[in-house]
């Protein structure tokens, strides 16, 4: 097959959850097929992924950044004014440290900024993209066209961008969810654009040939609300990004905790971690939990001053995904933080199965439904609570396997969710459409 492959994200511009897109490009092309990706250079991320497909095979493009024009515009007309210009714009693109308001700024702006940001950024931030991409499609079809495209969302720019390619092409185009739209349990656009962006959404979709997602429930839903076919790929681990080799543990004496990503107040927190350790008394100082993050670093570190346990906690930016994998196979324990609510149910977090090849016990704090606590259970990855006295109990439980190595690993059955088992069902699934389409 000859698949375009059109990716909002795509390394080493784009952030770890983008490492699906990479993976997929890189198992295609191992499987013999003809593969191109379309993708803009977002020059705001840092280098954590580097790409696994030839150079040559990925179509970067400019990408003009609609949320930093209020900034630009103010800088302009301070300089006409004779004013220097603000250190930091009102408005960041994503990827960016972000901006806070100044006292010397004036209310107006900061409103008109944020009013310009919420109409300008539909369907994401990404909408600035759209028109390089496409011109860009079209003059890759001069001399390559594809038998499939397949387009990989977030960010949702992407399937505007593959819908229209597919009609200049005439080649059938695929959405893949890695999260939902609209219907996403953390969709926060509000009633009014929730409105605009369904029709946009259901607009889109309505020339898809084919649909998957990433968690059995999301599939359900998607197949419930749209008439094409639904296939459902789990996210997965490579192989081969963990080798037979020795490990060495980051820590000999203190049972080791990590967590590698982001951190959402008051949804996927560590607090009821903190609220264990706190519970341990003396025990905990046998604890170290350790957090690379890329931002609310500060938000960390004041949740475990409030719980008395910064003895045990450590904080730092962001590392490499080669780095962070090397690190979670030394740790003792993987930390899954999960938000509680029942509409976290139906996440399936890309972190569960890298932390699954990793192949270390699995500590998931938050909801203790849903797939990922299923998965976690019924395979006997590792612990599955969020109540701090549960957390506290299993912490102690785990304290007298910690003999200067590290504690044994979990004995469920990985290799059924690496990610060649899983696309190898994508992949028939794209050739079924092909073949639908061409009538065989």
């Amino acid at each position: 097959m000859k698949i375009l492959l059109v990716a909002g994200y795509f390394p080493p511009y784009a952030p770890v959850s983008a490492t699906r897109v990479n993976k997929l490009a890189k198992y295609l092309l191992e499987r013999g097929h003809d593969v191109r990706v379309l993708a803009p250079k977002n020059a705001g991320f840092p280098a954590v992924m580097q790409p696994e497909i030839p150079a040559e095979r990925v179509i970067f493009t400019p990408v003009f950044e609609v949320l930093e024009v209020p900034g630009r515009l103010k800088a302009t007309l301070k300089a006409w004014l004779g004013k220097p210009p603000a250190s930091t714009p009102i408005a960041s693109s994503p990827g960016a440290e972000g901006s806070s308001s100044s006292p010397v700024r004036q209310p107006w702006w900061a409103r008109l900024s944020a009013f310009y940001a919420a109409i300008v950024s539909t369907p994401d931030s990404r909408i600035g993209w759209y028109g390089h991409a496409v011109r860009a499609g079209r003059a890759l079809f001069a001399r390559w066209r594809p038998d499939i495209i397949y387009a990989s969302a977030p960010p949702h720019t992407g399937l505007l961008v593959a819908s229209r390619l597919a009609r200049l092409s005439g080649a059938p185009w695929v959405c893949e969810y890695r999260d939902l739209w609209v219907d996403h349990p953390y969709y926060d656009g509000g009633s009014v654009r929730r409105w605009i962006e369904s029709r946009l959404e259901n607009r889109t979709l309505n020339g898809a040939a084919g649909l998957v997602t990433v968690t059995r429930t999301w599939a359900d839903w998607l197949a419930k609300k749209h008439r094409q076919p639904v296939e459902f790929v789990m996210n997965g681990y490579d192989p081969a990004d963990y080798p037979d080799e020795a490990i060495e543990p980051l820590d000999r004496e203190r049972l080791t905790i990590i967590y590698t990503g982001g951190i959402y107040p008051g949804k996927r927190d560590p607090a009821a971690l903190f609220a264990a350790l706190a519970l341990m008394g003396d025990e905990a100082r046998r604890v170290r939990v350790i957090f690379h993050m890329p931002e609310a670093l500060e938000l960390v570190r004041q949740l475990a001053a409030a719980h008395g346990v910064t003895d045990s906690v450590e904080v730092s930016g962001l590392i490499p995904r080669k780095e962070a994998i090397r690190r979670q196979r030394g740790a003792d324990l993987l930390l899954l933080l999960r938000w509680d609510d029942p509409r976290e149910d139906s996440v399936l977090a890309g972190k569960l199965f890298e932390y699954i090849g990793a192949r270390r016990p699995i500590l998931s704090v938050g909801s203790e439904t849903g797939e990922a606590a299923e998965i976690i259970r019924d395979q006997g990855f590792g612990v599955v609570a969020n109540n701090p006295q549960a957390i506290a109990d299993a912490l102690r439980a785990w304290l007298p396997q910690k003999r200067g190595g590290l504690i044994p690993a979990p004995a469920g059955d990985m290799e059924s969710f690496a990610r060649p088992r899983q696309f190898a069902r994508l992949e028939n699934f794209l050739e079924k459409l092909i073949s639908s389409r061409s009538g065989a």
